[in-house]
């Protein structure tokens, strides 16, 4: 688990990378075309081996400790932890951090909740309010977190087909026409066979 302590990545200036991203018309060229790549498992997960850019999969948790792991970063936890029915943590070598949640028929108004919960409590939490996007027929959220460094992160979750993800974006995702491809490989890769 030291792994996934250890690898982190702030990029800078977030707010005027998101803005940008969300704005230039090669997002949506980018999102429409599906990277390919291939893609690894863990558990009943499917999901890329290898970001754009070269990033390959540095650690990944599974299993009932990554759903502790998960309902653990949450008010609570106990409620979280009975939706989780399978769950994988899987960190990249840029430092992208990738939490997935198998909640089954309930993970769109799951995702749809911590968004309003994220909006309600922004004064107490370290994340903007998140905002909405949809790529590619998925709606997706995105908010930025203040480290206590003083860097920005970005976060984007969503749900597809039973599954709640949240990705903490690393460098894969620096410039706008990455972050689009790294989006759209997530998106397009990311599935449930549990």
């Amino acid at each position: 688990m030291k792994g996934l302590a250890s690898l982190r990545y702030a990029p800078k200036p977030l707010l005027a990378l998101l803005i940008a991203a969300l704005l230039s018309p090669i997002l949506y060229t980018l999102v429409l075309s599906n990277t390919g790549g291939e893609s690894g498992g863990s558990h009943g997960f499917v999901y890329p081996d290898q970001l754009p850019g070269g990033y390959r999969v540095a650690a990944a948790v599974t299993g009932a400790q990554a759903a502790n792991m998960s309902a653990g970063i949450h008010w609570n936890p106990g409620r979280v932890r009975s939706e989780i029915r399978d769950a994988a943590i899987i960190v990249y070598e840029d430092g992208t951090r990738l939490w997935l949640a198998y909640t089954g028929d309930n993970a769109c108004s799951l995702v749809n909740r911590m968004a309003e919960k994220i909006a309600a409590h922004e004064q107490e939490l370290p994340y903007s309010k998140p905002f909405k996007h949809t790529i590619n027929g998925t709606t997706m959220y995105f908010t930025v977190k203040q480290l206590p460094n003083g860097v920005q992160q970005l976060h984007v979750f969503w749900c597809k087909d039973g599954i709640v993800a949240w990705a903490e974006i690393g460098a894969a995702g620096s410039t706008p026409q990455n972050l689009a491809r790294l989006l759209s490989t997530l998106v397009n890769s990311i599935n449930y066979s549990g």
